[in-house]
Order: structure tokens, then C-alpha cells, then sequence
């Protein structure tokens, strides 16, 4: 599997470019392919154009008036049916790839090179294509659904219903396939729009549709009992339906198709239990990182992101492997506090305590699990000398505590500096001054390390400026270890640097003295020390 590289360029419009990082040598692309794509105008498929120098080939990918996903999932937020939506357009490009000869581990479905046209509630995603022969992802196809599910999450007001839960349970199961997601989505867009369903009750009937788990739709018919017959009247046969049944025999098989689908639906939320235990821990995952990182990346905010990360995995991975089952010792309790005083049940909730947990120990050295606070601890617990076994309200959070992290030094002095006025050390920082064509002087803009946005819209900004043509979200500063970088976040008028238009979504270095323009307003980097 090639390992591939990604830059963008303008040239008469605005392009991606992906090539390997090794090269991409002719022979390695696919004859069949590229001509499919060259000759075949495929929907949502961004234009390709293949460049080759002296063998070595590079994949240009026409964005001009496109938006990067990642980008609009940061700027916009959506409903649920257009997240539905969304997803369906990258479910048919998947299932309709087969008609053009195309395979579908081949498409780069990661939201850095998936591009949105117009607004992302009611735009048209546009995929990449490799037109290579050897294979391009490791990750099966329903892996890279699930990933690009929970990263277009985010952007969802309000998440509603069990929709999610669905896709994500059916990605994750054995038997997935393309095409039976695809009808998946277009359920759960029906069942979004209640006004589609079908109510027939003229002819005296009424048709009840009930959605399940599955794929497939159960439908139940009810029609009126026949009138009872009057005295004198002729006794008329039992009715029976074409396929030769009586009525009662038909509803006897019916009331026991409906009792064996309980006692299924019964063990599918037993065995579903787990499958919610991995979604919400997706789920947070997704926020921690989306909260933490994403919208501040630095260094400690990676560190904390990956510890959170590997704490939810050990959690998670201790719930399946069924140490800590909090249903069973909330029973074992409930049933102690009775006065039938079952001596077993008592040998089986003494076993667990002992077992498992360290309630009933004396608490000789506090200092082992709570750090720096055994002199506050433990006059409060001398009386008793053991940890009282927790109540019902107190029971919920039966994970152990995790270790202390390590004292960090947030401040950027150290404490002998600190308390003698000069700092240890000197730190580079950065400001922009904003120089404005209406404005006398210029303005001073701290930096903090990070991403440093500026736009006019006041909530996905850092910095805003209402000048005429700038975009919500117009450019992006990176500051990280003593080094500044500008990028444009794909605004509409773009963004000048030494003069000339740099293109969307590549980071250009900025040094100290640097300028760009956002529309007609000029900002220079300046180095500063703490």
C-alpha cells in the first residue's frame, strides 16, 4: 500500500494534489480505470487529471469552488436528515462504483479529501478516486463508514432517535454490505418525515408499518370481525383466505410468529447491550478529541486527549470482559438489606467484596491511594478503620480511581523565577499587527499557541474581522514550538501572501516580518518573549 502525500496548487483554478511519497511510477496506475475516469462523467467524483514526467505520475483533483468537509463540519452544523443525507450520497457512490468498473477501497473517504459544493446542509459531496493497481487501504470499508460517521457527528445539533445506534451496529456486524446500508439510510430518512407514511383506513382497514432493527419492514394488516349471525339465519362456512387457511387457524400462526419475535427481540437487546457500550464509547471519543484537540491542537492537549482515550478503552474493555458488573452488586445489595437473610447470597456478596474490591480493608497507609491527603483522610475514618462499602447512589461509578497525573508547570516561569520578578527562561511568542485602510495606527494581536482563526464569524473565530470580503472562517494561523505557519481555510476571495493568491488548505511557513491580506487588510508577524 502506497503511502500517499497531499498538496494543493493553483493553476488557472484550484487543484489537489496526491501522489506517493515514494513517487507513483505509470505502471503502477490502472490503464482501465483512468480511461473510465477520463472518458465517464461519474457522479460525485471530483475531475481527475493525470500528470506524468518522465514516468512519475501525480493525480490532479479539480476543487475550484469547493469547500474541504473537514472544514464545513467546523463552520456549519446540520439535522439529522441531512446527516442522513450526506451519508446516503457516500453509500451510493460506494455501491454504484461496481458499474464503472471501479473498486471501492480505492476511494479516499477520510474527511480532508472529501469536498462539499455550497453549503453542507444541502450540498453535493465530491470523493477522490487512486486509479492504482495495488490496494490502497488496509481498513475495510465498513471501518472507514464507522470513521467517517462519528467525524461527521460533530456537526449534528441534536442528535436524536436510534439512527445512529443503527448504522453504527450494522457496520460493525459481519454480514455488511453496501447495498443493505444503503437501504438503511433510506428508511431512516422515511422514518424522519412521518408525512411519507402510509395511513389506509378508507376501506376499512388500517396498515401499520413498524421499523425494526433490521433492514427489513414488518407489516400488519387488521380488518373488522365478521357480523354474528341472527336467529334464523343460514349458518354460513368459515370463511379462508386463498392459500386455503381459516382465519383462526391464521391468527393462531400469527400470534405465535409475534411470540417468537419477542422472545428474538428479547435476546437482541441482551446481546445489543454491548454494541451501546461501544457506541457511546466511540461517541466520546469522538467529543474528547473534537473538544480538546481539533478545536485547540497543541501538545498537551494531544497528551490529555490520549490518556482520556486509553482510560474510556480500559473501562470499556473491563465492562465487556464483565469484571465490574454493576447490575449484579446493586442485586447482591438489595438483597442483603432483606430480612430473609439468605446465608448463601451473604458467602457470594462477601466472595465478590473480597474479590474484587478493597471496601473492607483496613486503611493502614492512606497515602497509596490517596495521595498527599492520608492527614485529612484519615481522622474523618478512624473511628470505623475500613472504607465503607458504597451505597446505591454512591455504586454508579465502580471504576478505580485512576492514578494522579503528573504536577505540570503551567505557568511559563518557573517558581524560583517567579518569586525573584525575572523569568528562567525566554520563550518566543508571536502578535499580528492589523494594519486597516481606515484605521490611523496599527492594531497589536496577541497569538497563543495553537490555531488561531480569523473570519467574522464571531463563533468559529478567534479573531473577527468585519471587513468587506472576508469569509466566516477566512484563515487559519498554526503556532506551535517557536514556529508560525498560515493556511487558507478555502474563503471565497482567498488570501494574499508576499503578494500572491496562496492556495486553500496548505500551510505556508510565516516568519517574523512576514505579511498576507484578508481582503484590504494587512497583517505582519512579530516575534515577542515572555
Amino acid at each position: 500500500m502506497p503511502e500517499l502525500i497531499t498538496d494543493f496548487v493553483r493553476n488557472g483554478g484550484t487543484y489537489m494534489v496526491v501522489t506517493a511519497m515514494d513517487g507513483l511510477h505509470s505502471n503502477q496506475i490502472s490503464r482501465i480505470q483512468h480511461a473510465m475516469l477520463s472518458s465517464v462523467n461519474i457522479p460525485n467524483l471530483l475531475r481527475l487529471d493525470v500528470r506524468e514526467v518522465d514516468f512519475a505520475v501525480s493525480l490532479h483533483y479539480e476543487i475550484t469552488g469547493n469547500r474541504m468537509l473537514s472544514q464545513c463540519l467546523k463552520q456549519e452544523k446540520i439535522g439529522m436528515a441531512e446527516l442522513y443525507g450526506l451519508l446516503l450520497q457516500a453509500v451510493t457512490v460506494l455501491d454504484d462504483c461496481k458499474q464503472y468498473m471501479l473498486s471501492q477501497d480505492k476511494f479516499l473517504m477520510d474527511e480532508d479529501h472529501i469536498f462539499v459544493e455550497e453549503s453542507l446542509a444541502t450540498g453535493t459531496l465530491h470523493f477522490a478516486y487512486i486509479p492504482i493497481t495495488a490496494p490502497l487501504m488496509e481498513e475495510s470499508t465498513s471501518k472507514r463508514l464507522i470513521t467517517l460517521i462519528t467525524r461527521m457527528m460533530t456537526a449534528v445539533t441534536v442528535i436524536e432517535g436510534t439512527g445512529i445506534q443503527q448504522l453504527l451496529r450494522f457496520c460493525s456486524d459481519e454480514l455488511f454490505s453496501v447495498t443493505e446500508l444503503k437501504k438503511l439510510l433510506l428508511r431512516l430518512l422515511l422514518e424522519d418525515h412521518p408525512s411519507k407514511s402510509v395511513d389506509n383506513t378508507a376501506a376499512g382497514k388500517s396498515v401499520v408499518v413498524q421499523p425494526s432493527s433490521q433492514s427489513s419492514v414488518t407489516i400488519k394488516e387488521y380488518m373488522p370481525p365478521p357480523p354474528s349471525p341472527s336467529p334464523g339465519a343460514a349458518v354460513t362456512p368459515p370463511m379462508r383466505f386463498s392459500h386455503g387457511h381459516e382465519p383462526s387457524k391464521l391468527f393462531a400462526e400469527i400470534g405465535d410468529s409475534d411470540q417468537e419475535e419477542d422472545n428474538n427481540g428479547e435476546n437482541e437487546e441482551k446481546s445489543s447491550k454491548k454494541t451501546y457500550f461501544l457506541l457511546g464509547a466511540l461517541l466520546a471519543i469522538a467529543m474528547i478529541w473534537k473538544l480538546i484537540y481539533f478545536d485547540h491542537p497543541a501538545s498537551l492537549s494531544m497528551i490529555i486527549c490520549i490518556v482520556m482515550t486509553v482510560l474510556i478503552v480500559v473501562v470499556f474493555a473491563s465492562l465487556l470482559s464483565g469484571k465490574w458488573s454493576l447490575a449484579g452488586y446493586l442485586k447482591l445489595r438489595n438483597n442483603k438489606s432483606d430480612e430473609s437473610g439468605d446465608l448463601s447470597q451473604q458467602k457470594e456478596e462477601g466472595l465478590l467484596l473480597d474479590k474484587g474490591w478493597r471496601w473492607n480493608e483496613p486503611l493502614n497507609d492512606l497515602s497509596g491511594i490517596f495521595p498527599g491527603h492520608a492527614d485529612i483522610l484519615s481522622p474523618a475514618l478512624s473511628n470505623r478503620g475500613e472504607i465503607p462499602p458504597p451505597t446505591q447512589e454512591s455504586a454508579v461509578n465502580l471504576a478505580p480511581a485512576p492514578p494522579p497525573p503528573r504536577t505540570v508547570l503551567l505557568n511559563r516561569r518557573t517558581a524560583q523565577g517567579s518569586e525573584a520578578g525575572i523569568p528562567a527562561h525566554s520563550e518566543a511568542a508571536f502578535s499580528l499587527d492589523r494594519i486597516a485602510p481606515e484605521a490611523e495606527r496599527a492594531e497589536s494581536i496577541p497569538l497563543s499557541p495553537g490555531s488561531f482563526v480569523i473570519g467574522r464569524s464571531e463563533e468559529m473565530v478567534q479573531y473577527v474581522d468585519r471587513t468587506a470580503g472576508v469569509s466566516r472562517a477566512h484563515a487559519e494561523l498554526m503556532i506551535r514550538s517557536g514556529e508560525c505557519s498560515l493556511k487558507d481555510l478555502g474563503s471565497r476571495n482567498g488570501t494574499r501572501l508576499g503578494g500572491e493568491v496562496i492556495a486553500p488548505y496548505k500551510e505556508y511557513p510565516l516568519n517574523p516580518g512576514d505579511s498576507f491580506m484578508i481582503a484590504e487588510c494587512t497583517y505582519t508577524l512579530r516575534r515577542t518573549s515572555w
